[in-house]
C-alpha cells in the first residue's frame, strides 16, 4: 500500500514542460496567449498570438468592436478608437471617426502604428503617414525620412531617426518637443 501511495505521489509531482508550438490547437481563439496590449480611454485591447484581437472596457463608440479581426501583428488604442496593423502592412480601425483621425484603411507598407487623437503610421521605407486632428501641426510628418520609431500624444508627434536623432511636430506647451539636439 505504501508503494502504491509513493508511486501515485511521484506521478502527481511530475511536471511536463513542452514548447508552446507542441501544444498545437490548444492555444487558439480564447486560449491564445496575449502578446501585446494597448490601453485607450477606459478600454484595453489585447493582441493574441494567433493574430486575433480582444478588447474590454468602455465601448460607447465601437472602440472594442474587434471581433473578427485576424492577421493582426500590432494594435494601438486611442481615446475612442482601436487601430490594427495587419501582417500585410495595411491597417484596420474601429471606433469614433471624429475629424478623420482613424481613416487608415488605405494605408500600405506600414510597419508600426500609434494613435492618440491622431494616428501616425511608420512605413517600411522610413517615412510616415498621418491622419486626424491637426490643430497644432501634430500630423505634419510628410517630410520625415529615416524614421525607425514614432510616438504620439494628443497634440504632438515625435520620431526617432536611424542616426539616433529625433524630430518632433505639434504643440510643445512644456518643452516636451525640445528634442532637436538629442
Amino acid at each position: 500500500m505504501k508503494l502504491a501511495r509513493l508511486l501515485l505521489a511521484c506521478m502527481l509531482a511530475v511536471t511536463v514542460v513542452m514548447p508552446l508550438e507542441a501544444c498545437g490547437s490548444f492555444f487558439n481563439n480564447k486560449y491564445s496567449i496575449i502578446v501585446a496590449v494597448s490601453v485607450g480611454s477606459c478600454f484595453t485591447v489585447g493582441l493574441r498570438s494567433d493574430g486575433t484581437v480582444v478588447a474590454t472596457g468602455r465601448n460607447t463608440d465601437g472602440e472594442c468592436d474587434v471581433e473578427g479581426w485576424s492577421g493582426i501583428k500590432a494594435v494601438a488604442a486611442g481615446y475612442d478608437c482601436t487601430i490594427g496593423l495587419r501582417n500585410d502592412g495595411t491597417c484596420v480601425a474601429t471606433g469614433w471617426r471624429f475629424s478623420d483621425e482613424y481613416y487608415v484603411e488605405d494605408w500600405s507598407g506600414i510597419i508600426a502604428i500609434t494613435t492618440r487623437g491622431h494616428t501616425v503610421g511608420l512605413r517600411s521605407d522610413g517615412t510616415c503617414v498621418s491622419t486626424g486632428l491637426n490643430n497644432s501641426g501634430e500630423c505634419d510628418v510628410e517630410g520625415w525620412n529615416g524614421i525607425t520609431a514614432v510616438s504620439v500624444d494628443t497634440s504632438c508627434t515625435v520620431g526617432l531617426r536611424s542616426d539616433g536623432t529625433c524630430v518632433a511636430v505639434g504643440w510643445s506647451s512644456r518643452g516636451q518637443l525640445d528634442v532637436g539636439d538629442w
